[in-house]
């Protein structure tokens, strides 16, 4: 598995042949950016160490928001799916 897969995985509550490893930690500037589309109050790009414990939790908030979402959607694509 790539290091991608393995992420992807987890992601997707699926066993990956190993644990992945998110080195990077946080991508600030896309989950504010997609956060938008589904959130308010996310402060303006920046590097989470410059973030207030205020902003950094909304960001927090905001990712794991994206991720359910993207459950969701995934649910509903396989249900329908599953129908034709």
């Amino acid at each position: 598995m790539t290091g991608k897969e393995r992420i992807l995985a987890a992601l997707n509550v699926k066993q990956a042949d190993r644990v992945p490893l998110y080195i990077h930690g946080i991508n600030e500037g896309p989950i504010i950016g997609i956060g938008r589309h589904l959130t308010e109050g996310l402060p303006e790009p920046k590097q989470f160490h410059d973030m207030t414990d205020r902003e950094k939790l909304k960001l927090l908030d905001t990712l794991f928001l994206s991720h359910e979402k993207r459950h969701l959607c995934i649910a509903k694509r396989e249900s329908l799916n599953e129908r034709e």
